[in-house]
């Protein structure tokens, strides 16, 4: 009870502090423009494989050279994908953290005077324990904060 007090001990300034936490460490506001600007261009990639393919039907074509021509596209769409799907699951990863932390300093804003142990409490607000050799515990908490 004591260590979760600790915990709660400025309400005020763990809400200012956690507002300006979620502004630098999960807004995915520039992540979202260069994934969206990739998108474009996977859209713009995928137009003109298109256009090559319909053109070598209609047209006779150099084999070797359309095929060179594809196999370039082919490669920097797939380079142009990968880079799409890593920014996408980034994106994904800072939000569901971020869900988990607004959920963990909901819980720990919630709570009144802290007068009885909370099961419930305790296991929404610990991450793990660490006992050192001299049996010294350390609870660190699901917001990084160590006790």
């Amino acid at each position: 009870m004591h260590t979760v007090s600790q915990l709660v001990f400025n309400r005020e300034q763990i809400k200012e502090d956690f507002e300006e936490i979620k502004r630098i460490a999960y807004d995915t506001t520039d992540l979202e423009i260069e994934r969206d600007k990739l998108y474009v261009e996977l859209e713009s990639i995928s137009k003109r494989m298109e256009d090559t393919i319909s053109e070598n039907a209609r047209v006779a074509l150099d084999q070797e050279e359309y095929n060179r021509h594809f196999n370039e596209m082919t490669d920097r769409f797939n380079s142009v994908k990968e880079k799409y799907d890593q920014l996408t699951a980034w994106i994904e990863d800072k939000k569901s953290r971020l869900l988990g932390a607004e959920q963990f300093v909901k819980t720990l804003l919630s709570e009144g005077e802290i007068k009885e142990f909370s099961p419930m409490l305790w296991h929404s607000l610990l991450d793990h324990a660490v006992v050192a050799r001299d049996g010294k515990i350390t609870f660190v908490f699901k917001n990084g904060m160590e006790l």
